[in-house]
């Protein structure tokens, strides 16, 4: 299944979320979905390096890093999305 638009440069953003729930109930793609649903920051991605660590690098990218999220939101998204695949 393939889309058949494209999306411009400057609307392309990447998303970090930097919480201890990273991944949990679905926090991804709930942030993509309503991206004010927490707080952030922006910063330039940084150049990770063959061993791991990283170092600045001010030609990549902007990055997109939350420091928190509503977790009511992010929990009623999920359970949303239960309730319907269980239909």
């Amino acid at each position: 299944m393939g889309f058949n638009f494209t999306i411009p440069d400057y609307k392309k953003i990447r998303v970090i979320i930097d919480t201890d729930a990273a991944c949990e109930a679905d926090d991804p793609f709930a942030i993509a979905i309503n991206p004010g649903c927490g707080h952030y920051h922006d910063a330039t991605a940084p150049l990770i390096l063959e061993d791991t660590s990283s170092e600045a690098k001010e030609d990549n990218p902007k990055i997109r890093i939350y420091t928190d999220a509503d977790s009511r939101y992010i929990l009623e998204d999920f359970i949303s999305k239960l309730e319907i695949f269980t239909e």
